[in-house]
């Protein structure tokens, strides 16, 4: 029935939910990648990393760095 609704199994919805959320935090804190990984539920930062990685195509830690790279250029135009 929720596959039915959502039109993705419980564990997809939850990680999908849990992948919003660390892209939050890596935009708007400088809290450490392996922290949001706990905080947003994984495991261990290696689960953290690799799902991430998966969902994404890009590692944490370079989705921040690009992410800050592009807030500065765009403050200095």
């Amino acid at each position: 029935m929720f596959k039915i609704i959502f039109g993705q199994t419980p564990h997809q919805y939850v990680l999908r939910k849990r992948m919003n959320k660390a892209l939050d935090l890596l935009r708007s804190s400088e809290m450490p990648v392996t922290q949001i990984g706990y905080e947003v539920g994984l495991e261990s930062p290696a689960s953290f990393s690799r799902m991430f990685k998966i969902r994404y195509g890009i590692s944490p830690d370079s989705f921040r760095e690009q992410h800050n790279s592009f807030k500065y250029t765009f403050r200095t135009l």
